[in-house]
């Protein structure tokens, strides 16, 4: 059952009329947002279900991946060779999947 009281009105056997549920989704960085939509969107269709992105992470298209190519990201070149150069470390390139702010840098 479903109730918006915290349970006071359950009962069991009560189909609601309408439900809404959240989820965080993490996809590596090597699938595109809109594969992953059109995947969802052939799920929810086969079930008669709508979604929607939640306004917060528009826009919908925004795919944030850091090129590791020094030729192509200045950024990362100096980065990398800076890690290397002055703390001597060997840069392993990896996904924590667990970062919030790891999209921004992979």
């Amino acid at each position: 059952g479903v109730s918006v009281d915290g349970g006071a009105t359950y009962a069991l056997n009560v189909i609601p009329t309408e439900a809404e549920a959240g989820f965080d989704v993490r996809i590596s960085p090597t699938l595109a947002t809109t594969e992953f939509k059109a995947k969802l969107d052939e799920w929810c269709a086969e079930e008669g279900l709508s979604w929607r992105f939640a306004p917060w992470t528009s826009p919908l298209f925004d795919h944030h991946m850091t090129e590791t190519d020094h030729s192509k990201s200045p950024f990362f070149a100096l980065l990398e060779d800076t890690l290397q150069s002055t703390l001597g470390h060997q840069v392993e390139r990896e996904i924590f999947p667990a970062g919030t702010d790891s999209r921004f840098l992979r």
